[in-house]
């Protein structure tokens, strides 16, 4: 019985630690989103200054 207990145990730290990689790499994704979301508009903002002086220039 002990053994199964110590197995369950183990089986159980190891889902705990799963738990905690997956809530990390949630965390993660979500700030990699942010990021993506700054670039974006930074993106934009860029190609409209572009725009902006093809037009000067023509």
């Amino acid at each position: 019985h002990t053994e199964i207990w110590v197995r369950i145990e183990q089986q159980q730290k190891m889902l705990d630690q799963l738990f905690d990689l997956i809530k990390l790499l949630r965390e993660e994704r979500k700030q990699l989103l942010e990021r993506l979301k700054v670039l974006e508009e930074e993106n934009k903002k860029l190609w409209e200054e572009l725009q902006n002086l093809r037009e000067l220039l023509k």
